[in-house]
């Protein structure tokens, strides 16, 4: 069996306003809990998801932290999707949009 897909999702739980457009509430454990749920349910164990908070950077593994503060100094909007540590969406996020990353992803790997 193949490594799994990480998909990481980076977002600012400290600011108070979403940078690119809301979508998903990601400072909403109940949105959180959907989200991984849903993807769970649809990919099982070939996707790992990762939430991360910017404004919290310790939480996650240090590659998703520099790519959080790489994205903010390149002006990118959070949340940010990155898939296998490269990013994918910024910006707006929503279950479908995450989803249909994937599903690309899942292309391009041949799977």
């Amino acid at each position: 069996m193949s490594e799994p897909m990480r998909v990481s999702i980076i977002y600012d739980a400290g600011s108070p306003d979403c940078d690119g457009g809301c979508g998903l509430d990601l400072a909403s454990t109940e949105e959180m809990q959907f989200t991984l749920h849903h993807l769970r349910q649809r990919y099982g164990d070939s996707v790992e998801v990762e939430f991360l908070d910017f404004s919290s950077c310790g939480g996650g593994p240090a590659e998703s932290a520099d790519l959080a503060h790489s994205m903010r100094e390149r002006g990118l909007p959070l949340p940010l999707l990155a898939i296998n540590g490269i990013p994918r969406l910024s910006g707006n996020l929503s279950f479908a949009r995450i989803a249909q990353a994937i599903e690309v992803q899942r292309e391009v790997d041949g799977g």
